[in-house]
C-alpha cells in the first residue's frame, strides 16, 4: 500500500513530480492492500490460460479442414479435435482452482518475505528489462535440474508421466500436470524474485511472460514471424517439441527456455543427430570460392558493357518524366508512397516479361543464360543475357515515369529494388529477414522453387510480391511441391480477377474492424473503465459484450475463408447399376441418355466438361475457383473463397454475428451521433478527431448492418426451404426433392446438436449421422410429397 494520502503529498517525499504512469499507479493501488495487488496474480493467469492459447485452438481446428497451416504444423500428422483441446482446458482450469489459485492465496508470506514493493516510485524500463532477464535465467537453470529429475524412472511415473500424455503438444497442455509437479516447478518461478526482488508490476509481467512463453513453447507449430526467433539461445516450440515427441525415454532437450544448459550438459545430442541426419538427407547444392568469383566476374563485365552505359544513356528520359534535383527534399510520406507504387508497377510488368521470357524462344534464346544457376547465390541476382537486363530495364523505369519524384527517391528505388533482388536470390531462408514481415512477398525460398525447377518451370514468376501469382494460378505447382493444396484456379478466365479483388476485401474487413475497435475500445469505452461508478459498469458490459462479438465473428469469418467448401471427390460417379446389368445394353443406354450437362434441377447424371468428370447433385462449376463445388451457393469475394456445403455454416455464423457486432457498436455509438450534430454541450469529452473518427464508425456499422440484415433474411429463407442462392436463381419450376421440412432442413445445415449451432464447428456423431453436411447425399422426398421452390 502506498503511504501517501495525496499525489502531492507523494511528489514532496519524491522530490519531483509523478509520471503519468506513476499517477495512474497511485490512483489505482493507493487504496488497496499489497495483498490484493498479489492476488491480481491469479485473474492473470486465469486470462493467460484462457484466451493466450485460444488462437492456436482456431489453427488447429481450421487445419481440420484446410491445410494452409500444415507448413507450420511440427506433427503434422498429429490432429486435436475440439473436444480434445477442450476436455485440456477443462482439466487445466481444474488445476488452477484446485493447485495453482490457492497456492497464490497462501503463497503472500514469502512475498512479503523478500520485499517485493508496491509504492513509489515505479522502477524504470531498464531495471524491469534486468530483473526480468535474471528470472528467466535462474528459472530456466533451476527449472533444467527439477525437469531431469522428473524424467528418471520414479519421478516420470509418478508424476512426469501425465504431462507427457500430449506427445504432439497444443497450447493448453503447457500447464497440463500432475499437480505435485505444479507445485515443485513453482519454486524455479518464484526464486528468480527471491534473489533480485523488484516491483509489483515487475512481478506481475514476469509471471505472465512465463506462461505465455510456456504456451508458446506447447503450441506444436512453429510459425517463421514470432520474435522469438531472435532472442540468443531461446528454444522455441519445435525444440520443445522433440522432447514430448521422444517422450518418457527422452533424455534430451530438458530446457524450460534456453538451450545453454542441454548444450553445457550434452542433453541434446539426440536432437542435433536428428537435425544433422535431416540435413544430410536433403539435396544439398555448394559453390566454390571460384565459382562465386566467376559470377562476379561476369557480372561486373555486363554492369559495365550494358548496365553502366544503359545508365548514361538514359538521361534524356529522366529529364523527360521530370525526375527533380532541387529543393524542397520529399517528405517522408511522400518517399513511402512513391516507392510502394514504383514496387507494385514493377513487379506486375516484371511478372509478364518473365512469363514471356519462359516461352520456348524466349527461354532458349535469352534467358535461359540466367537458369545456368538451379540454386541461385547472391550475385546471380543480375546474371542474365544483355538483351534480357534492357527489357527488365523497362518496368524498374516505368513507376517513376508514372509517378516522378525527387533524384534521392529514385536512387532508394534502384538500390532497394537491387537489394532485393540480391536478397531474393540468397539461397537462403533467415527466419529474421525484415522482409518476412511484408504482406504477399516471395522471398528466396519462394523464388528458388522457381530455379530448382528450371526451364520448364511455368511457377512462380512474381519478382518481389505474390500477388500475380496467385492471381493467374502460376503459383499452384510451388504449393504442391510444399505439399499444401490450393484450389485450381483457372488462368484465362476473366473471373479470376475477383481473386484479387477478395484479396482487397480481406483487408478491408480487417481495417473496418480495426478502425470500429478504435472508436469503441480506445476513444470511448476503454477511458470510461477508468471513470468509476454505473459508467464504468456500462463499460464493462459493453466492452465485454463487443469482444465476444468480435471473437466470434472473426472465428467464423476466417472459417469461411480457409476452409475447403468442398469439391468433388476424385473418381467420383455416380451410383448406377450399370456395372450390375451384365452388359444389358439397355440400362447402359438409359443411363447414356440421361447424361445431363445441365443446371441442379437435372436428375440425370451430370457432368461438367470443364473438369472433364461427372458432377454430384447440386453441384456447379466455378469459374473463379475453376472446379465443381459441392452444394455451391456463390462465389464471395469477401472471404477469396467459394461458399459451399463445408463453409455454408460459417457463412451464415459470420453474417449472424457480424449483424450483431455492428448493430451493437451503432448503438454504443449512438450517443457519439447525437453529440456530433449537437452544439458540443454533450457529455462526450473527447477531441474532435477521436469524436470524427467515432462518427465514421457509427455510419459505417449502422450501414453494415442494415445492409447484412437483408443478406441474413435472404438465406434464413433459403436455409428454411433447403436451397442455395445458384438454386433459387435458377427458378425451378418442378418440385423441389430437398426440401424435406424446416427443423430437417435446418439441421442439413447447422447439425443436429443445439450447443454447436453457433459456433463453426460440427461434432463427429453429427458428421457420420447426417451425409449432407458432407455435399454429396441428401435426403429427398418422394415425388408427391415434394413442393415447388418460390423465386425469392
Amino acid at each position: 500500500m502506498i503511504p501517501y494520502a495525496t499525489v502531492e503529498d507523494a511528489s514532496i517525499v519524491l522530490g519531483r513530480n509523478l509520471t503519468t504512469l506513476e499517477t495512474l499507479w497511485f490512483d489505482y493501488s493507493a487504496t488497496k492492500s499489497d495483498y490484493y495487488l498479489y492476488c491480481h496474480n491469479i485473474l492473470f493467469l486465469f486470462l493467460i490460460f484462457s484466451f493466450v492459447p485460444l488462437p492456436l485452438v482456431f489453427i488447429e481446428l481450421a487445419q481440420s479442414t484446410s491445410d494452409w497451416f500444415n507448413r507450420y504444423k511440427i506433427q503434422p500428422k498429429a490432429k486435436n479435435s475440439f473436444s480434445d483441446m477442450f476436455k485440456c482446458y477443462k482439466d487445466v482450469m481444474k488445476m488452477f482452482l484446485l493447485v495453482v489459485g490457492p497456492l497464490q492465496l497462501v503463497s503472500y508470506p514469502s512475498i512479503q518475505m523478500i520485499e517485493i514493493r508496491s509504492g513509489l516510485p515505479l522502477p524504470s524500463c531498464v531495471e524491469i528489462v534486468a530483473q526480468l532477464v535474471v528470472y528467466f535465467l535462474v528459472e530456466d537453470y533451476t527449472n533444467y535440474w527439477v525437469h531431469r529429475f522428473f524424467h528418471c524412472k520414479w519421478g516420470y511415473e509418478k508424476f512426469h508421466h501425465i504431462h507427457h500424455e500430449y506427445t504432439a503438444p497444443i497450447g493448453y497442455a503447457a500447464p497440463y500436470a500432475h499437480w505435485a509437479e505444479v507445485l515443485l516447478l513453482g519454486i524455479p518461478t518464484f526464486l528468480g524474485p527471491a534473489i533480485a526482488p523488484g516491483h509489483m508490476i515487475t512481478f506481475w509481467l514476469w509471471i505472465a511472460l512465463r506462461q505465455i512463453e510456456a504456451i508458446e513453447t506447447h503450441s506444436g507449430y512453429d510459425f517463421p514471424w514470432t520474435l522469438t526467433k531472435y532472442i540468443p539461445f531461446y528454444g522455441g516450440a519445435e525444440y520443445h517439441d522433440y522432447h514430448h515427441y521422444v517422450g518418457g525415454q527422452s533424455q534430451s532437450n530438458f530446457a524450460s527456455v534456453f538451450t545453454y544448459c542441454d548444450y553445457i550438459y550434452g542433453t541434446d545430442k539426440g536432437y542435433r543427430f536428428q537435425k544433422k541426419l535431416l540435413q544430410q538427407i536433403q539435396k544439398k547444392v555448394k559453390y566454390s570460392l571460384s565459382d562465386m568469383f566467376r559470377c562476379y566476374k561476369q557480372v561486373m563485365k555486363l554492369f559495365l558493357l550494358v548496365v553502366g552505359t544503359l545508365q548514361i544513356v538514359s538521361y534524356p528520359s529522366i529529364q523527360m518524366i521530370g525526375i527533380r534535383s532541387g529543393l524542397p527534399l520529399p517528405s517522408l510520406t511522400e518517399i513511402v508512397a512513391q516507392l510502394v507504387v514504383y514496387f507494385l508497377i514493377e513487379d506486375y510488368t516484371n511478372y509478364w516479361i518473365h512469363r514471356w521470357m519462359h516461352c520456348k524462344w524466349g527461354y532458349e534464346k535469352i534467358h535461359r543464360i540466367h537458369h545456368e544457376y538451379t540454386s541461385p547465390i547472391g550475385y546471380a541476382s543480375p546474371y542474365a543475357h544483355w538483351g534480357e537486363i534492357l527489357i527488365l530495364g523497362v518496368p524498374t523505369f516505368l513507376g517513376p515515369a508514372i509517378a516522378p519524384g525527387h533524384i534521392m527517391t529514385f536512387w532508394l528505388w534502384i538500390s532497394l529494388r537491387q537489394i532485393e533482388a540480391i536478397e531474393t536470390h540468397s539461397g537462403y531462408d533467415f527466419p529474421w529477414s525484415l522482409t518476412k514481415f511484408i504482406p504477399f512477398y516471395g522471398g528466396a525460398e519462394y523464388h528458388d522453387y522457381h530455379h530448382y525447377v528450371g526451364g520448364q518451370s511455368q511457377s512462380n514468376f512474381a519478382s518481389v510480391f505474390t500477388y500475380c501469382d496467385y492471381i493467374y494460378g502460376t503459383d499452384k505447382k510451388f504449393w504442391v511441391f510444399e505439399r499444401t493444396p490450393t484450389m485450381a484456379w483457372n488462368v484465362f478466365k476473366f473471373c479470376t480477377a475477383l481473386r484479387a479483388l477478395g484479396s482487397i476485401m480481406i483487408l478491408i474487413v480487417i481495417g473496418i474492424i480495426g478502425f470500429t475497435y478504435y472508436a469503441v475500445v480506445v476513444v470511448n469505452y476503454g477511458p470510461a473503465l477508468l471513470i468509476g461508478g454505473v459508467d464504468s459498469l456500462l463499460a464493462l458490459l459493453v466492452l465485454a459484450l463487443f469482444h465476444f462479438l468480435l471473437i466470434m465473428l472473426l472465428w467464423s469469418y476466417f472459417s469461411v475463408v480457409v476452409t475447403n467448401p468442398g469439391g468433388v471427390p476424385t473418381g467420383w460417379r455416380p451410383e448406377l447399376d450399370i456395372e450390375k446389368s451384365d452388359g444389358n445394353q439397355a440400362l447402359i443406354g438409359e443411363a447414356n441418355s440421361s447424361l445431363s450437362v445441365g443446371d441442379s434441377s437435372s436428375h440425370g447424371v451430370r457432368y461438367c466438361r470443364k473438369c472433364n468428370q461427372y458432377k454430384p447433385p447440386r453441384s456447379h462449376h466455378c469459374s473463379v475457383c475453376g472446379r465443381c463445388i459441392l452444394k455451391m451457393d456463390h462465389h464471395c469475394v469477401w472471404v477469396v473463397n467459394c461458399v459451399g456445403a463445408m463453409n455454408y455454416k460459417s457463412f451464415l455464423l459470420f453474417l449472424f454475428y457480424t449483424f450483431l457486432e455492428t448493430t451493437v457498436v451503432a448503438i454504443s455509438l449512438l450517443p457519439v451521433f447525437l453529440v456530433f450534430f449537437s452544439d458540443g454541450d454533450g457529455d462526450i469529452t473527447v477531441s474532435p478527431g477521436s469524436l470524427a473518427a467515432s462518427f465514421v464508425a457509427f455510419v459505417l456499422n449502422i450501414a453494415f448492418a442494415l445492409s447484412v440484415l437483408g443478406f441474413l433474411i435472404m438465406h434464413i429463407m433459403l436455409v428454411a426451404r433447403n436451397t442455395t442462392t445458384i438454386e433459387a436463381y435458377e427458378k425451378h419450376t418442378v418440385n423441389w426433392p430437398y426440401n424435406v421440412g424446416r427443423k430437417t432442413n435446418f439441421e442439413q445445415v447447422f447439425g443436429s446438436d443445439k450447443v454447436y449451432w453457433f459456433v463453426p464447428l460440427y461434432t463427429e456423431a453429427d458428421k457420420r449421422k447426417l451425409p449432407a453436411l458432407g455435399g454429396l447425399d441428401f435426403t429427398s422426398r418422394s415425388e408427391s410429397e415434394t413442393e415447388p421452390l418460390q423465386s425469392l
